[in-house]
């Protein structure tokens, strides 16, 4: 029993690490500068270029997805742009919903 159990949890584990790497490639094939959606397309080249760094952009993709992964074991899963307040903040408010 304890082997089938170490076995579930290993293939959780694969699953979820599949479900990140899908997520993440979604996030960066979509069309567009998601920076230049954000601040609007009559954004100054320098302040593009200083929210790429702020958001970490500017950086290799295996660097980017370190980071990431890094973060959501942290706990931290960002900035809502809507908001401006923690995403797990806003999820705690709505999620009883």
């Amino acid at each position: 029993m304890s082997a089938y159990i170490a076995r579930r949890i290993a293939l959780a584990a694969v699953a979820i690490f599949g479900v990140l790497i899908i997520v993440f490639v979604l996030s960066h094939v979509i069309p567009g500068d998601p920076v230049v959606a954000i601040l609007g397309g009559q954004a100054r080249e320098d302040v593009v270029a200083a929210a790429r760094e702020r958001w970490g952009l500017d950086r290799p993709l295996h660097e980017q997805f370190i980071r990431f992964i890094g973060r959501l074991l942290q706990g931290d899963l960002g900035t809502s742009l809507a908001t401006n307040r923690p995403v797990a903040d806003d999820l705690r408010a709505f999620f009883p919903a």
